[in-house]
């Protein structure tokens, strides 16, 4: 427990946890932890299959945006004023969705504007969850982009052992917000 309070310092968190099965587990929480059997969810196309595996596991139903892919490099790009909208009509016309999910760093290396995310979610009560399995370093060095912690990611799941020196499998799974209780997830 008082590593955990370490850790929750170090990352400027309402409170972390530590996983042993890899940012997968985080997922699998932080979904159960913020929905109930038969809630909508809003996942990004390009999401981990953990996120699929959850929402198969938890009966919960998906609803999908679709990110641009670049002309130039055809890989995924940063959430645009397209996908703002889309995502926007999605929760407009879904009212029964909890929670939304993305990666961030994507596994291209995209790093998606969280806080414009945040702004459309919070309008809606959506607890925006972050899938930042490859930017648990990004806290530790103004070099890096910010991370979904300081961005307004409510939930943000980091594998740490991807980018940081940790043992294989080892995760972080941070609550940013007090939307969601630390007994819930």
């Amino acid at each position: 427990m008082e590593a955990q309070q370490r850790a929750a310092a170090v990352y400027g968190t309402e409170e972390t946890r530590f996983l042993i099965n890899g940012s997968t587990v985080g997922i699998l929480s932080a979904l159960a932890g913020c929905t109930r059997r038969g809630d909508e969810v809003l996942i990004a196309r390009n999401c981990h299959k953990s996120v699929y595996n959850a929402i198969r596991l938890l009966h919960l139903e998906a609803h999908y945006f679709y990110p641009d892919l670049s002309k130039r490099y055809d890989l995924i790009e940063n959430i645009g004023d397209r996908q703002i909208k889309e995502i926007q009509d999605i929760l407009e016309n879904n009212k029964k969705i909890r929670a939304m999910v993305l990666p961030s760093p994507t596994y291209e290396g995209v790093v998606m504007d969280i806080a414009r995310l945040k702004k459309v979610t919070e309008k809606y009560n959506v607890i925006l969850i972050v899938d930042e399995a490859h930017g648990a370093h990004f806290p530790f060095h103004e070099y890096f982009p910010k991370s979904a912690i300081d961005c307004g990611g409510d939930i943000v799941i980091q594998s740490t052992h991807k980018t940081l020196p940790a043992m294989t499998q080892t995760a972080l799974l941070h609550l940013c917000t007090d939307k969601i209780t630390p007994e819930a997830i």
